[in-house]
């Protein structure tokens, strides 16, 4: 095949060269079928574009991530996810720059952490319902990304955004003085404490999981993801119920309501040490935008519960409020990620379908 003008030699409905740069496609593929092209455009678009019928069984496809186009081949199912495309050199860049400001935070919070100041109590309510909202999203998006590309990693992931997102409700209803002097629902003074180790020991379990696991695409049936969004909401209630009904009889982690006791510093330390070898484990990996992204909210994690263990005594300090913005940061990060993904690839495909439906008109 040759090229000539404005188009590809590919017969009477040729694409343009110009609707190739608008898809970021290489030279290299003039040997895609036209037809094929509108009609991924137009099933991704949620649109009908005449002259593309007799098109029969081929085993290309052109998947879109981010801002760019990647040719993929496949026979049962695409590849082409946030999951598995490779970050570019400037979304490494930028990364880095966002870690080492969280870095950075935790140097000056490490050093005027323990700074007491008045207490809020509409505080935490507020920052829980962020992170709720946030991880509800985020793990929704997950789940999707999970089941068109059969991901079962994707699934253990979006997993744990949606546990952090439950279990930051029972915190935030048990937490003493956010909305009853001892918290509702029959909470005592271990409960909120509680509720807070298995919230930041969940999430970096599942990011322990999402870095062991293969990256094996199989099929992933509706009725998985749904058992396991049900598994993951059973095992909320039942730690929420294990922390109220028996809040008695579990380890002291805070003295009273403001003081951690010596013990809290200590199995805090434990989720601290889960997530540092999450983080070990993901940086080991960063093969995707995903990879990426979530080893960025690691280290913010990493960064809360260093606060955490070795800087914060009691509640209401510097420490602590600083501590929930390093909680949101951990929760938005990917989600922020997705969204942006989400948007660059609907602005490229509109224009790469204006330009095609342009470039059609003329030719007619």
């Amino acid at each position: 095949m040759t090229q000539s003008g404005h188009h590809l030699g590919l017969g009477s409905n040729s694409i343009p060269v110009r609707a190739y740069g608008m898809l970021g496609l290489p030279w290299e593929l003039p040997e895609l079928p036209p037809w094929l092209i509108l009609k991924l455009l137009s099933i991704a678009k949620g649109i009908k574009l005449g002259g593309l019928e007799g098109a029969q069984t081929q085993e290309s496809a052109l998947g879109f991530v981010g801002s760019s186009w990647i040719l993929t081949q496949y026979r049962t199912r695409p590849t082409f996810s946030i999951a598995t495309v490779p970050p570019t050199a400037r979304q490494r860049q930028l990364s880095l720059i966002v870690a080492a400001i969280v870095l950075a935070a935790t140097g000056v919070i490490t050093a005027f952490g323990a700074t007491q100041l008045q207490q809020i109590d509409g505080f935490i309510p507020a920052i829980n319902f962020v992170i709720f909202v946030s991880d509800l999203f985020t793990a929704a998006l997950l789940l999707s990304q999970a089941r068109i590309i059969g991901s079962h990693r994707l699934l253990v992931l979006a997993s744990g955004y949606l546990f952090s997102g439950l279990i930051v409700v029972s915190h935030a209803l048990t937490f003493p003085g956010a909305f009853a002097p001892s918290g509702l629902l029959g909470a005592g003074l271990q409960t909120t404490p509680w509720l807070f180790i298995f919230w930041h020991l969940g999430f970096p379990a599942s990011v322990i999981g999402y870095a062991c696991l293969k990256d094996e695409k199989r099929s992933l049936p509706r009725s998985t993801i749904y058992w396991s969004a049900a598994l993951v909401v059973l095992l909320a209630l039942l730690l929420t119920w294990i922390v109220t009904v028996h809040h008695d009889i579990l380890p002291p982690l805070f003295v009273d309501r403001r003081t951690l006791s010596s013990l809290g510093n200590y199995v805090t330390g434990i989720d601290f040490l889960t997530s540092v070898l999450a983080l070990a484990l993901l940086w080991r990996r960063r093969n995707s935008v995903l990879d990426l992204w979530l080893t960025v909210a690691v280290v913010a994690l990493v960064s809360e519960l260093w606060v955490t263990t070795f800087v914060i005594g009691s509640r209401y300090s510097l420490g602590f409020y600083a501590n929930r913005l390093l909680s949101v940061t951990v929760s938005v990060v990917v989600l922020i990620v997705l969204l942006t993904e989400s948007t660059v690839l609907y602005a490229r495909l509109s224009n790469a379908i204006a330009l095609l439906q342009r470039e059609r008109n003329t030719d007619s």
